[in-house]
């Protein structure tokens, strides 16, 4: 017997899929359909990458690490051809929700203990063994390597119109981008599996245990950048949200420490990634339709501070290389 509860589409899925809540002999599960048209691929490739992500949560649950208060996903079906995956339900709401509430709150002991966990599933996650299908690129427009990658997005930024990173801002963040790669240590360049999403809205917290979901985008990369994301969305929340007070800085502590590498901000790779995502998050905005005078008024000042802490990431990657050649340590 199915009965569907509810559709519940999280930020990614509201573009790319449509998640439904059924029950299905007694038993709570979630329909992930995948909508083949939203994607910037082709059809063969969301099925596809529908096949990657139900192998991955199988890596999940087969690798022993995901216990106690590392959370999992079961997958109960995965149909790559229809493009759904079906999972059995996971207890708990988006992380994202915990750090929107009141400043003390955030502040408070089960916040930061989240925060610690979250870091922790990520090294656990990203001690998973590698596959070939891991390797494969997520796209034409998302090359592995860095530099590239930022150089088409700052095309498609300057494509689009905006003026405010000229050609010599362009040229100095490449180049402080190359040499920070080149100078990074090789534990820190070695590809591992990263989410590629990861993000507290894509982590559920029930009070005791968290997990990860959504893999859609799970590939090899830098052993940082699932890190440098987790904490570039939060470094976001003071810019969408100027009028509130957020901890960021015992969030970032508290992630870091479960992760393993307090001392991640002082490596080269870390700070060349902090660019990378700056630098994705000025597109974004910058092609963002503006609808309505709120949109009008507050994208604008996002778009503002995006540029004021992209072009202050490129100075601080710059003192960073020409005072450090990539002496990086690890909490392990």
């Amino acid at each position: 017997m199915t009965s569907t509860l509810s559709t519940q589409p999280t930020e990614e899925a509201r573009r790319n899929s449509v998640i439904r809540r059924e029950l299905r002999d007694g038993v709570a599960v979630y329909v992930k359909q995948s909508r083949t048209q939203d994607w910037e691929a082709d059809a063969d490739q969301v099925r596809r990458r529908c096949g990657h992500e139900a192998d991955v949560i199988r890596r999940i649950a087969d690798s022993g690490r995901f216990s106690g208060r590392l959370g999992r996903m079961d997958l109960i079906a995965a149909q790559p051809e229809e493009a759904t995956l079906v999972t059995r339900e996971v207890s708990g709401v988006p992380l994202q929700k915990l750090l929107l509430t009141s400043y003390r709150r955030n502040l408070s002991h089960e916040s930061v203990r989240a925060l610690f966990l979250a870091g922790r599933w990520l090294d656990a996650f990203q001690q998973l063994p590698v596959d070939e299908e891991d390797r494969a690129e997520v796209g034409d427009q998302s090359p592995h390597d860095l530099v590239e990658y930022c150089a088409i997005r700052l095309r498609k930024i300057a494509s689009l119109g905006y003026k405010g990173i000229n050609a010599d801002d362009q040229r100095r963040l490449l180049s402080a981008l190359r040499k920070c790669v080149d100078r990074s240590t090789a534990h820190d360049r070695e590809p591992v599996l990263c989410h590629g999403d990861f993000g507290a809205f894509n982590v559920l917290w029930d009070s005791r245990v968290l997990t990860g979901i959504d893999f859609t985008q799970t590939h090899t990369a830098e052993r940082l950048l699932d890190v440098t994301y987790f904490l570039h969305r939060l470094e976001m929340l003071p810019i969408y949200f100027p009028w509130k007070r957020w901890p960021i800085a015992a969030w970032e502590r508290a992630f870091l420490r479960g992760y393993g590498r307090s001392e991640a901000p002082d490596s080269l790779m870390y700070q060349a990634l902090m660019i990378r995502h700056w630098v994705c998050r000025l597109q974004t905005y910058v092609r963002r339709p503006r609808q309505g005078w709120k949109d009008r008024l507050h994208t604008p000042w996002v778009i503002h501070h995006i540029r004021r802490r992209l072009l202050q990431a490129v100075d601080a990657a710059t003192v960073r290389e020409d005072g450090v050649n990539g002496t990086q340590g690890s909490d392990r």
